[in-house]
């Protein structure tokens, strides 16, 4: 069986993140809001930044969670900039997460999207509360932000099953591609 080169493993992970991303997108704007459990909602937006923080970290991976969090931001009733500063941070700390886990076998990326998954919903809907006024503290964890966590984690399992389908996608595993390569996306020879 021959091996794939490392070039070819780099254009399939991202061909597989540019779907995903798109894909994403699509989804967001047509079906989220109508894809809920109680009040809460995917952020897709999160999932993609997220995927992506762990195969790239550093600089591309908070680019990416800006943009994707102004797409959001863009695309709901919230404060433009919030989700964009709630997912540069997060992708941030998702790629600092990732880099550490490859050098020192940390905890794995399900886990850490998880914990991301809640500060960034947590954070967002109590400043949403802040904005809109007086509402139920009680009915707003309940009803918005738990819900909105799991659809987020389910939809994270599914877009990290769909892109280490092939086994070429490091960061979400924290398993080496099965080419044998150190890294996937070397930013530095483009």
């Amino acid at each position: 069986m021959a091996l794939v080169s490392h070039e070819t493993t780099r254009l399939q992970s991202i061909r597989r993140f540019v779907i995903l991303a798109l894909v994403s997108a699509v989804i967001h704007l047509m079906f989220v809001a109508n894809l809920g459990a109680a009040s809460g909602l995917i952020n897709l937006p999160l999932v993609v930044s997220a995927c992506l923080a762990f195969s790239l970290g550093g600089p591309p991976a908070v680019l990416v969670g800006f943009f994707s969090g102004l797409f959001f931001d863009l695309t709901t009733t919230g404060p433009i900039g919030l989700m964009a500063l709630l997912l540069s941070l997060s992708s941030w700390a998702l790629g600092l997460a990732a880099s550490e886990r490859f050098a020192q076998s940390g905890q794995p990326a399900v886990r850490q999207f998880l914990l991301a998954d809640c500060v960034v919903s947590i954070l967002y809907n109590l400043a949403m509360l802040v904005v809109s006024g007086p509402s139920s503290l009680f009915g707003l964890i309940l009803f918005k932000i738990v819900p909105s966590i799991l659809l987020s984690f389910v939809a994270f399992l599914v877009s990290r099953a769909v892109l280490m389908r092939g086994g070429h996608v490091r960061g979400l595993s924290g398993q080496l591609p099965r080419d044998g390569s150190s890294k996937h996306f070397d930013t530095s020879s483009n």
